[in-house]
């Protein structure tokens, strides 16, 4: 009997292929949300570290023009920060939207995966019927053989 042989092969390494590049895209993305993450938390830090250091300089007394200049570099912390907020939330929605695709894509190979398995258990009863009746046919030949003339047979 032939090999067994998928006729959707081609089709199954388009879906394979497909299911890896978003996986790709995905954490992709995932990484540019922890990096996203990471400079929201910067920010963070630069504005607590700010906000510290003027509570400190408060109490030396500062000039209005030092005050005017520590509370426009709060405001653009505070503006960065929202801007990167926003960013975030804008990759995360990507982020979501590929996560969705890749298990669309999943599915699509895995339809084409149970489709193969359900050939190949079909292909193997087959052979393995074939290969029952070959070895029935031969058990057959080689017992016919060796049994002795039938003895009605020789009156």
């Amino acid at each position: 009997m032939k090999r067994f042989r998928f006729t959707l092969e081609a089709l199954l390494s388009l879906r394979k292929r497909e299911e890896e590049e978003v996986r790709r895209e995905f954490a992709e993305k995932n990484r540019e949300i922890a990096l996203s993450q990471e400079n929201m938390g910067q920010l963070r830090e630069s504005l607590v570290q700010l906000q510290q250091s003027e509570k400190d300089r408060r109490v030396r007394s500062l000039s209005i023009p030092e005050l005017r200049s520590s509370v426009s570099y709060r405001n653009k912390i505070k503006l960065d920060m929202i801007t990167a907020s926003k960013d975030l939330q804008e990759l995360q929605r990507e982020c979501e939207s590929i996560r969705k695709r890749l298990v669309e894509a999943t599915k699509r190979k895995r339809a084409v995966e149970i489709l193969k398995e359900r050939r190949f258990a079909q292909w193997k009863e087959a052979y393995e019927a074939q290969e029952q009746e070959f070895t029935d046919e031969l058990s057959q030949k080689s017992f016919s053989r060796k049994a002795p003339p039938l003895s009605g047979a020789s009156r």
